[in-house]
C-alpha cells in the first residue's frame, strides 16, 4: 500500500504576545515568558515572543534572562502599534504561517482585545482568565479559571493539534530559567493592506485614573493589611493615594476583611507588582505576600513592630500606629501642595506683572 501524503502540519511551540510600557516590556509580559517557559519545557518546544514595538530592539536580554528562544519582530509600522485591526490581521496570518500550539496573551484590556479578535478569524478556541496552565500526559492543555463571581475553580481541556489562544491572570512571576545568551530576532514583514483596515484613528491617550487601573500598572501603590482595623482608616489610605496619585492595593487580610476588593490583593493569590514606590501600611510581610511585590523599586514600612519582616525588605521604615503616621502624613503633604500653588501664583502675578 502506498502511503498517502499529507500537507497538514502539527502544531507546536509556544507564543507569548508582548505588551510594552515606555518601550520597555510590561512586568505582566515579563511573567507571562515565565509561565511560557515551563509549558514549552513540558511540550518539549520552543518559546517565542510576539512583540508589536516601535523603535531599537533594546530589551531582548530581559526576554532571554525568562528562557525566550525567538523573538518576532514586526517592522516598525505606524498602522501595526495604533490600529488593532491592523495587529490581528498581521498576527493571524504569521500563527497561520507557523502554527504555534499555544498563543498567551496578559489577560489586560489590550490583551483580551487582541486575543478575542486573534482567536475569532483563526476559527479557535479560546480560553480567558486563565490562572494556571499545564500540559496533560495526552498533551491536551488544561488550564483553571475563577467562576461564579471568582468564588469557584474550573478546569478547561484543550485537545492537541490546533492552535489555542488564552488570555493569563497576572500572578508573582515563576521566573524562567536564566540562558547565557540572547533570543534570536526574526523579522516578520508587515501585511500590505494593513493601513486598508484601519477602522480606528488614535487621536490621544488619558492615563488612567490610579483609582481604577490595574495595580500591576501602578507606579505608585498605598498598600494596607491587618494593622488596618477598620474601614475609617482604610480610607485614610485611599486619602493619602488620592494626594499621591497612587494606586490602592492590600493584602489577603485586608481583602477577607471586606476593606479592598480581590481585583486588588497583592501576593500569591494575587497580583505581582512593580511599582517605583510601594508604601506599606500595617503588613507584617509574609513570604505570600511578599512574593508578589519583590521587583517594586523602593518600599516605605509602617508598623508598629519593628521586628516585622517588612521592614527588613523596606528602604524605610517608620514604627508607629498606622492611621497617626498616615494622618501626619497627609497633612504634611496638603501643606507642600498649597505652598507650591501659592509660590506658584506669586509667580504668574510677578511676570503678568
Amino acid at each position: 500500500m502506498i502511503p498517502i501524503e499529507t500537507t497538514e502540519k502539527k502544531a507546536k511551540d509556544v507564543w507569548i504576545c508582548a505588551e510594552f510600557k515606555s518601550g520597555e516590556p510590561a512586568e505582566s509580559t515579563l511573567q507571562l515568558a515565565g509561565e511560557g517557559r515551563h509549558l514549552a519545557d513540558q511540550l518539549k518546544v520552543s518559546l517565542g515572543v510576539v512583540a508589536m514595538a516601535s523603535g531599537p530592539v533594546t530589551w531582548l536580554d530581559r526576554f532571554g534572562k525568562q528562557g525566550v528562544d525567538c523573538v518576532f519582530k514586526f517592522a516598525d509600522d505606524p498602522y501595526l502599534i495604533d490600529s488593532p485591526e491592523a495587529a490581528v490581521r498581521t498576527l493571524a496570518g504569521l500563527c497561520r504561517e507557523r502554527l504555534p500550539f499555544l498563543l498567551l496573551f496578559c489577560a489586560t484590556p489590550l490583551g483580551n482585545d487582541l486575543a478575542a479578535r486573534v482567536a475569532a478569524m483563526l476559527r479557535t478556541d479560546m480560553i480567558t482568565g486563565a490562572d494556571r496552565l499545564w500540559i496533560s500526559e495526552k498533551g491536551d492543555l488544561l488550564a483553571t479559571r475563577l467562576c461564579y463571581e471568582r468564588k469557584v475553580h474550573e478546569t478547561l481541556r484543550c485537545c492537541a493539534g490546533s492552535t489555542h489562544v488564552v488570555t493569563v491572570e497576572s500572578g508573582p512571576a515563576k521566573g524562567g530559567k536564566d540562558i547565557s545568551g540572547t533570543p534570536r530576532v526574526v523579522s516578520v514583514p508587515v501585511p500590505q493592506d494593513a493601513a486598508s483596515s484601519r477602522r480606528v484613528n488614535i487621536t490621544g491617550v488619558i492615563k488612567g485614573d490610579p483609582r481604577t487601573i490595574d495595580i500591576s500598572d501602578a507606579e505608585i501603590i498605598v498598600a494596607g493589611g491587618k494593622g488596618i482595623e477598620n474601614s475609617e482608616t482604610f480610607f485614610k489610605l485611599w486619602e493619602l493615594a488620592d494626594l499621591l496619585k497612587a494606586a490602592v492595593a492590600g493584602s489577603r487580610v485586608a481583602v477577607d476583611n471586606g476593606h479592598i476588593g480581590r481585583d486588588r490583593q497583592i501576593g500569591q493569590s494575587g497580583k505581582s507588582v512593580s511599582p517605583e514606590l510601594i508604601i506599606s501600611c500595617g503588613i507584617s510581610g509574609a513570604q505570600a505576600h511578599t512574593v508578589g511585590m519583590r521587583d517594586a523599586g523602593s518600599i516605605v514600612c509602617i508598623n508598629t513592630d519593628p521586628n516585622a519582616p517588612m521592614m527588613k525588605m523596606a528602604q524605610l521604615g517608620v514604627v508607629g500606629d498606622v492611621r497617626e503616621v498616615i494622618s501626619h502624613l497627609i497633612d504634611l503633604i496638603q501643606e507642600h501642595n498649597d505652598m507650591a500653588e501659592s509660590r506658584g501664583r506669586h509667580q504668574k502675578l510677578k511676570q503678568e506683572a
